[in-house]
């Protein structure tokens, strides 16, 4: 391959091993008591222990935790590795109510990337409640026909 030719994205993704993924996490954070960086950090090691070789985008991680920069920033961080690197999306629990994340899965689904959905095991202790199931991940050709919208409340 000479310099100036490129693999292609669909070449690239052939070539990972199911524990090389590349994955972003997606989950609710605006409003949420510490943005909820607690919950992704134990989603990351929850995953993490299913997939050891796998690149993880935690979005609490960007800009070293700082939480005082605008939205944008967030976003154009967030959805560069989302559009970029991403063959795979994981959705922490809560995900449905989160304008962000709705939006990641719109994409995510557009892009047709794997998914998988972190579950909340009460067995577990404290701390370390979630979990990745074995064989979590679902192919880009099992997404649902339709996002979950929430229903806007009419007062």
């Amino acid at each position: 391959m000479s310099k100036h030719e490129h693999s292609t994205w669909s070449e690239t993704k052939k070539k990972r091993a199911d524990s090389h993924r590349s994955i972003y996490l997606a989950g609710p954070m605006r409003g949420l008591f510490e943005h909820n960086y607690p919950t992704f950090h134990e989603a990351e090691g929850a995953i993490r222990f299913r997939c050891p070789d796998a690149k993880i985008f935690n979005p609490a991680r960007a800009f070293g935790g700082d939480t005082t920069k605008d939205i944008r920033d967030y976003f154009a961080a967030d959805f560069t590795f989302l559009l970029t690197e991403a063959d795979s999306i994981v959705f922490l629990p809560g995900w449905e109510g989160s304008e962000g994340s709705l939006i990641e899965f719109g994409i995510a689904r557009a892009l047709g990337l794997d998914f998988a959905f972190l579950e909340r095991n009460l067995e577990l202790e404290v701390g370390h409640s979630l979990e990745l199931p074995k064989d979590a991940f679902h192919k880009a050709s099992e997404w649902p026909e339709h996002a979950p919208w929430p229903t806007r409340r009419t007062a």
